[in-house]
C-alpha cells in the first residue's frame, strides 16, 4: 500500500497509528516505573497480608482500611517479623507532641484513629538488602462520614532495623503487631515496586489518564477533561498566578457543599491545623501569589468517600527566598460516583495565568 503524505512530507495514518507513535499509549511509554507486586482486597472481614512478592529496591504501599472492632492504632509488619525491630515516630494534626515507638512490633501508621471510619494511607520504603529499611508514611484517617467532619492528618517515619533480608511480605496489623487484627470488608493493601535500574518490561501501575493543553488564556478554571476512573489517582497541578489566586479544585463538576479539608502550614505560619467543613471546593494554597506546584494522591473507590493527601509548594518571590508549603488532607463526601474529571479553579480576585497545567495518572490493582 502506498505511503500517504501531507505537505512538508508529514506522514498521515489512522488515529490508532498516530497515538502509538505519540508516546501516550502504555505500549509507547517505557515500562520502567512502579509495577504492581501484589495486593489483597478483603471480600469479608478478615486479616490483611500481601505475601511472597518479588523484592524490589523501592516499595510504595497504598491502602485503605477500617477496623471491625473500633479505633485501633494501625501499623505495617514486614516478613512476619515479631522481634521488636521497628522504631517509628508520628504526628497527629500538626501537634508539637509526637508519638515515639521504639523496639516496636510494627511501623505505626496512625494514633488510635484508624477504625472509626475509612483510612487512606501511602507508605514509601527504601528496601536495600544490607541496610535498615527506612519508611515514610502519610495517612488520612476519616473519623466520621459526611462533609461536616474534616479528616485527620497523620505523618510518620520509621524503620525496620533488619539488614539481612529485603521485604517480600507486608501485613497490616494493630500497634502490638497482631496480624489477627480484623479489618472490614473492602479493606485493601496494594504493594508497588521498582528497582533502581527497573527493566523495561511488564506494565507500569500509574498510567497517564489526562494531560490537557496548558491554560492558553488567563482565567479562573482549567479542566482536566473526562478520564477513565481508576481506584487510585495521582495528580500534579502547576499554577501560575496573575494577582491573587486561590489553589482549589472540584471534582466531576460538583460545586455543592460536599468537601472538607484539614490544612497545615499556610504562609509559613506553622502550628495546629485549620479545618474547613461543608465547603464547595478543596483548598491547598500556602500563598495566593507566585507560582505553585501541588500533588494530590486520591483513593477513588466508587462506594467510598474519596480521601486525598495533598502537598503544595509555593516558590514565594523570586530569588533565594524560602518557599512556602501546605500539607492537606481532604475528602469528597460522595459514595455514588468515582472521580472522572478534575477542575482547577480560583475563587479570588486574580486569574490563573497562562501555563497553568494539570496532569492525571491512575491505577486500579488487578
Amino acid at each position: 500500500m502506498a505511503v500517504k503524505y501531507l505537505s512538508g512530507l508529514r506522514l498521515t495514518g489512522t488515529e490508532a497509528e498516530r497515538l502509538a507513535l505519540s508516546g501516550t499509549t502504555p505500549d509507547a511509554v517505557p515500562q520502567t516505573s512502579w509495577k504492581q507486586l501484589g495486593k489483597t482486597t478483603l471480600g469479608d472481614d478478615g486479616t490483611l497480608t500481601v505475601s511472597g512478592f518479588t523484592a524490589k529496591d523501592n516499595l510504595m504501599v497504598l491502602g485503605m482500611y477500617k477496623s471491625v472492632s473500633g479505633n485501633v492504632t494501625a501499623g505495617l509488619k514486614f516478613n512476619s517479623n515479631t522481634d521488636g525491630e521497628y522504631a517509628s515516630v508520628s504526628c497527629l494534626n500538626g501537634s508539637s507532641t509526637e508519638q515515639l515507638d521504639t523496639s516496636g512490633d510494627c511501623i505505626q501508621l496512625d494514633k488510635n484513629y484508624g477504625g472509626s471510619e475509612w483510612s487512606f494511607f501511602i507508605t514509601t520504603i527504601k528496601n536495600t538488602l544490607n541496610q535498615e529499611k527506612l519508611c515514610k508514611s502519610e495517612n488520612n484517617p476519616n473519623s466520621d462520614t459526611g462533609a461536616g467532619t474534616a479528616p485527620n492528618r497523620i505523618e510518620s517515619v520509621g524503620k525496620w532495623d533488619n539488614t539481612d533480608e529485603q521485604i517480600t511480605t507486608i501485613q497490616l496489623t494493630d500497634k502490638d503487631g497482631s496480624t489477627s487484627q480484623q479489618w472490614a470488608d473492602g479493606s485493601e493493601v496494594v504493594v508497588l515496586g521498582c528497582d533502581d535500574d527497573e527493566a523495561d518490561s511488564g506494565t507500569n501501575f500509574w498510567q497517564e489518564l489526562a494531560n490537557p493543553t496548558d491554560l492558553a488564556v488567563a482565567g479562573d478554571t482549567l479542566d482536566s477533561g473526562t478520564f477513565t476512573a481508576k481506584d487510585y489517582l495521582m495528580v500534579d497541578v502547576f499554577r501560575t498566578r496573575s494577582s491573587s489566586v486561590n489553589s482549589r479544585i472540584r471534582v466531576n463538576g460538583d460545586d455543592g457543599e460536599v468537601y472538607s479539608h484539614r490544612n497545615y502550614g499556610a504562609s509559613n505560619s506553622y502550628g495546629n491545623d485549620s479545618t474547613t467543613e461543608d465547603s464547595t471546593s478543596i483548598h491547598s494554597h500556602a500563598l495566593t501569589t507566585n507560582d505553585s506546584f501541588t500533588t494530590y494522591l486520591i483513593v477513588n473507590k466508587l462506594s467510598k468517600e474519596k480521601l486525598m493527601i495533598i502537598h503544595e509548594i509555593n516558590r514565594n518571590s523570586t530569588g533565594n527566598n524560602v518557599p512556602a508549603r501546605m500539607e492537606v488532607v481532604a475528602k469528597w463526601a460522595n459514595t455514588n460516583s468515582a472521580i472522572a474529571s478534575i477542575n482547577v479553579i480560583n475563587t479570588d480576585s486574580g486569574n490563573l495565568d497562562v501555563g497553568t497545567s494539570i496532569r492525571v495518572w491512575g491505577g486500579t490493582p488487578t
